[in-house]
């Protein structure tokens, strides 16, 4: 009997619980609405500073497009396979200088080469490169605003068959490379 009145006072409990009202439907969709814009604002957050980041540096390479380049010239601009030298007219038709790096690549025989170069870096960087009337003080200069240089690349072992020049930004970015065929000499 005792076992019987403690079961039927349990029941009485969960009777009463069960009776509760639950959250009214206008405080569910309130809440939903309210969970969904927090998510929003949260994604909103992450994405739009990355986005932001990649139209910049896009904008930046943009602006740089074909504005650094090998000047196609025969005189300045070519590969003497007998003394495995390349000379490389490199010309910046932008009017103010946004870069402090230049990164060359030599290709041809299967083989590729690249070299940064830095503008004021010491003569002879990796023992191969250097101005073409090399200058007092032996550094090596990028071209200024609507300049151009020219750079001996010596001891290529290799017969040098295109060359291309990309544009370094201060941010890290590197930029599409203008290429072009090497002439012989």
């Amino acid at each position: 009997m005792e076992k019987e009145k403690l079961i039927h006072v349990k029941m009485e409990k969960l009777l009463k619980h069960l009776k509760k009202k639950g959250v009214s439907p206008v405080i569910a969709t309130i809440l939903i609405i309210f969970i969904t814009v927090m998510a929003v604002i949260a994604v909103a957050g992450y994405i739009l500073p990355m986005v932001k980041k990649n139209l910049s540096e896009g904008q930046e390479c943009f602006d740089a497009y074909q504005k650094v380049v090998i000047k196609e010239n025969a005189e300045y601009t070519c590969f003497d396979n007998i003394g495995t030298e390349v000379y490389l007219m490199i010309e910046n038709k932008l009017d103010a200088l946004e870069f402090n790096t230049i990164r060359i690549s030599l290709t041809g025989a299967g083989t590729s080469k690249t070299y940064d170069i830095i503008n004021g870096s010491d003569d002879n960087i990796e023992g191969e490169i250097h101005m073409y009337n090399r200058r007092s003080d032996n550094k090596i200069l990028l071209p200024g605003n609507r300049g151009a240089f020219t750079y001996n690349f010596s001891a290529v072992d290799f017969d040098v068959e295109s060359a291309a020049v990309a544009v370094v930004l201060e941010s890290g970015n590197i930029c599409d490379a203008y290429e072009i065929l090497v002439p012989g000499c």
